[in-house]
């Protein structure tokens, strides 16, 4: 079942540039790992989660298909440093997914 996964992360107000250099970083080692599936970054500018919000949307072939790159990603040590940068740029991170329906 395809799906998309959306990360959801409100960034603190003087961390924008640091947080993109963090997913540079990120999408950096993605490739490294041969990760395929690639995100698509988008800040919000209306609607109810506010201004100051980084999202980034990727999709899947299936949840094992995350699950095994998050897992790759996780035996690398960048994948630590990076998650320590990431909190000290945000103040709420979550994560939603969605089947991709046909119609």
């Amino acid at each position: 079942m395809a799906i998309t996964e959306r990360r959801i992360m409100k960034i603190k107000f003087d961390k924008w540039d640091e947080m993109l250099s963090i997913e540079r970083d990120f999408q950096k080692l993605e490739e490294d790992l041969g990760i395929s599936s690639k995100k698509r970054w988008l800040r919000t500018t209306a609607g109810p989660l506010g201004y100051s919000n980084l999202i980034w949307e990727r999709d899947w072939s299936d949840v094992g298909e995350s699950e095994q790159a998050y897992a790759r990603m996780s035996e690398t040590p960048q994948m630590a440093k990076l998650l320590e940068r990431t909190i000290e740029c945000v103040t709420e991170m979550h994560n939603e997914y969605y089947k991709i329906v046909e119609v």
